[in-house]
């Protein structure tokens, strides 16, 4: 609230990317020599300074994080039976909201400035929450009742759990080292549904073969491969 007490709604990024400056700020105020005294407590009260501000812009940012959370998990776009429902809409948004938090973090500093999103805890919780949520909505869309099982629920797990993966990949180290547990799952997830996929393909594309395979597969496991050539 400011001074006459209204509630003031700032700006999510701004929030953001004060947040994250203050945090590199701490470090300028740490009593690395030891001096003790007038001095340490004059570094301390900076430290303690910093830290109040930095939880008021962290709760305007993780407010605006719950309610795009609350967003995703109406699965906007994504229609009911999940067929043709392609890359979903909260995982296109997602890499591009972490360009953005790039951009916005490396303005005005050295070219070769790089932020280390992956040190500060509170983003880290709160940006991976977001990227669970985005699972949690694609897990939720793929069992509904509506959703053809067969085919549409493993190609929106395919395509969306290869997407996540490839775009975070793209945008270098700091990026994949932060969602490496999210990246780690969505690989499991496309491998998952793209062996799925692929079967039931094949059952529909190419009936005879898959006859002749399950016909096989069913007398290794009755007798063995050594009478697999007699039949």
């Amino acid at each position: 609230a400011d001074a006459e007490g209204k509630k003031v709604f700032a700006d999510p990024m701004l929030s953001l990317i004060s947040s994250i400056m203050l945090n590199e700020a701490m470090d300028n105020y740490i009593d690395r020599k030891k001096k003790g005294g007038d001095h340490s407590l004059s570094l301390a009260y900076v430290r303690a300074t910093i830290l109040d501000l930095r939880k008021r812009v962290d709760r305007q940012w993780v407010s605006w994080v719950e309610e795009q959370i609350q967003w995703i998990k109406t699965s906007p776009g994504v229609p009911l039976n999940g067929k043709r429902a392609g890359v979903f809409t909260s995982f296109s948004r997602f890499p591009s909201y972490l360009d953005h938090v790039m951009i916005c973090c490396k303005a005005g500093r050295p070219m070769d400035h790089v932020p280390n999103l992956s040190r500060i805890k509170v983003v880290t919780y709160y940006l991976q929450k977001m990227a669970a949520a985005l699972f949690d909505s694609l897990h939720e869309c793929a069992e509904r009742e509506t959703t053809d099982q067969e085919y549409a629920a493993n190609v929106m797990r395919m395509e969306n759990s290869y997407f996540f993966t490839q775009t975070i990949k793209q945008r270098g180290p700091e990026l994949t080292e932060l969602f490496q547990k999210q990246i780690t799952a969505a690989s499991t997830i496309c491998k998952q549904s793209t062996d799925a996929y692929l079967g039931f393909m094949i059952k529909r594309e190419f009936k005879s073969l898959h006859t002749l395979f399950a016909s096989i597969s069913r007398i290794r496991r009755e007798v063995g491969d050594a009478d697999v050539p007699i039949h």
